[in-house]
């Protein structure tokens, strides 16, 4: 009961305050309606989480290898670290919409070199063309650039890059 309470109490305070609006449209939202700068980043077509298999051009002497990815409301890109423990770790980014049917992201990496003093970053910049509601595909390049992301010097040559969405599914537990 004082558990109730408090939530009411709460949601009440929120309410009086403006914070949060019974229809959404008077006051600020708990989660507003976000827009990344110019060229937007609400996408349904795209939002949501991928399995992305990445082949890296021959001349690399890398296999192709898979990561997981996010294109969230407002703009935020998010990319898993490589399954492989030599592969590039977690990457956080951006992303926009730049043609009917085309994404650019683009993301860092910090890394450590050498010394604790030695920081440099990853950046990862992509370009990704819906198939169908399901299916991706583009080019991805590898960049190694100074601390702040800038100074960059690019691997030659782009990475295939080829994703399918990940879809919720319900458990097949007993009992659900």
């Amino acid at each position: 009961m004082k558990r109730i309470v408090t939530v009411v109490a709460v949601s009440l305070s929120l309410l009086l305050s403006g914070v949060l609006s019974p229809d959404g449209k008077k006051g600020f939202r708990l989660v507003p309606d976000v827009q990344a700068n110019n060229g937007g980043a609400a996408a349904p077509q795209i939002e949501g989480t991928w399995l992305l298999g990445v082949t890296p051009p021959p001349e690399s002497g890398r296999t192709p290898f898979q990561v997981l990815i996010s294109f969230a409301r407002g703009g935020v890109f998010l990319a898993s670290a490589e399954a492989r423990a030599q592969g590039l770790p977690a990457q956080y980014g951006t992303w926009k919409k730049a043609g009917s049917n085309e994404y650019v992201a683009t993301a860092l990496t910090l890394v450590t070199g050498a010394t604790p003093n030695d920081v440099f970053t990853f950046k990862v910049k992509s370009l990704f063309r819906v198939v169908s509601e399901d299916e991706l595909e583009g080019a991805g390049e590898l960049a190694i650039c100074d601390a702040s992301g800038n100074n960059c010097q690019s691997f030659p040559r782009c990475s295939t890059l080829r994703a399918v969405r990940l879809r919720a599914e319900p458990p097949s537990c007993p009992g659900t």
